[in-house]
């Protein structure tokens, strides 16, 4: 049976709540027990009609654990997903709760979605959920929009942590790699979606990450984080609306084959430094209304094909340097399969844009493959 440590105002609850499933308001019980004395109650359909009363948050997280551990014993429970989902659960009023055999959790997706009341987690606190073994971290804290501090948990085995932290709209402090292992994870898609005062992000182990879909999609970044991306294929939406970013140091993931408005609406990016993306298929709006976008290097395409792979790419950028124009010419000259539309009005370059370009260094080359100005 599973142990779990609340606060004497919960225990009070509880007590009172078998007593009145057990049709004896005289029964006296000791903490240690009151699972077992749930897990013995014969009928579901009375659990679900205790009323704990309204004299405070912590009650609506105690009704729904008393009717979890009733219905599915914790002891060697591995499905752990929306357990304490939009209830009370907070920062002074989170459980403790232990597996026999422990770490016997797998599923936490969703557990403590839309806890509004959370707004730390101590590192204690992480490592006291039964998390050793698990998997799949999706949307564990998703709109838990008053959660400020996260300072770790033990998510080694975990491979899926998407949306895990999406609309934590206050999250500002994550933890150390040391205390969050992410070297496991597979899918990372929204995972800081709408963490818009989180502005940096830890250098995590993502090595085996492949799915970067909206990532950090309207948070607070200043800086891309220097993530190691080498088995990455998903990037697309991964920075939109980041209006906080102004610099992306590398742009390292060698597999990646889309892009599609990776960086779009990132109005205060000035400069790109480096950027490795060899297996690209399309790239379609990847900088496009970055507006103060001065800097970006030549960077080769060879697999971009199709129509659509390379539309509006740099629309919206006003501030690009003759320098980087004559990059991006460079970069489009590696497209030696595309068979789209080869104007430079196609990628977004207004007509002065083009106009300069004519002008530059790698102009010729791209005009003998075929490219015009389209203006």
């Amino acid at each position: 049976m599973a142990n779990v440590w609340v606060n004497e105002i919960a225990l009070k609850n509880i007590a009172n709540a078998i007593r009145t499933v057990k049709g004896n308001p005289y029964l006296k019980l000791k903490p240690a027990e009151m699972a077992d004395a749930i897990s013995s109650t014969s009928s579901q359909a009375d659990i679900n009609t205790i009323s704990f009363g309204n004299s405070g948050s912590d009650l609506s997280a105690m009704a729904y654990m008393f009717n979890m551990v009733s219905n599915n014993p914790i002891g060697n429970r591995t499905d752990f997903s929306g357990m304490f989902s939009n209830t009370g659960v907070g920062t002074n009023f989170f459980p403790y709760l232990s597996t026999t055999p422990a770490d016997a959790g797998l599923n936490f997706s969703g557990m403590f979605s839309g806890c509004s009341n959370l707004e730390t987690i101590t590192l204690a606190q992480g490592n006291s959920l039964p998390t050793g073994n698990g998997t799949n971290f999706g949307t564990m804290f998703q709109a838990c929009n008053n959660l400020t501090t996260f300072e770790g948990m033990r998510v080694g085995k975990g491979t899926i942590f998407a949306n895990m932290f999406a609309n934590c709209s206050q999250l500002t402090t994550l933890p150390s790699p040391s205390n969050f292992d992410l070297s496991n994870g597979t899918s990372f898609r929204w995972m800081f979606a709408g963490c818009s005062n989180l502005t940096t992000i830890p250098v995590y182990n993502v090595s085996k990450g492949q799915d970067f879909d909206g990532t950090f999609q309207g948070c607070g970044l200043i800086t891309f984080p220097n993530w190691s991306l080498p088995e990455a294929i998903n990037l697309d939406n991964i920075c939109v609306s980041c209006h906080g970013l102004t610099s992306i140091p590398s742009l390292n993931a060698p597999k990646a084959t889309g892009f599609n408005c990776s960086f779009l609406d990132c109005y205060n990016l000035v400069s790109v430094s480096s950027i490795t993306i060899p297996a690209a298929e399309d790239i379609e709006d990847m900088f496009a209304y970055c507006d103060a976008l001065r800097d970006i290097p030549a960077f080769s395409i060879p697999n971009v094909v199709n129509q659509y792979s390379l539309m509006d790419i740099f629309s919206g950028c006003p501030n690009l340097t003759s320098t980087s124009l004559n990059n991006i010419l460079q970069t489009l000259s590696t497209a030696t399969n595309y068979t789209g539309t080869k104007t430079l009005a196609h990628i977004g370059l207004s007509q002065s844009q083009a106009t300069t370009c004519t002008s530059l260094s790698n102009w010729a080359a791209l005009e003998a493959m075929g490219w015009t100005t389209g203006y």
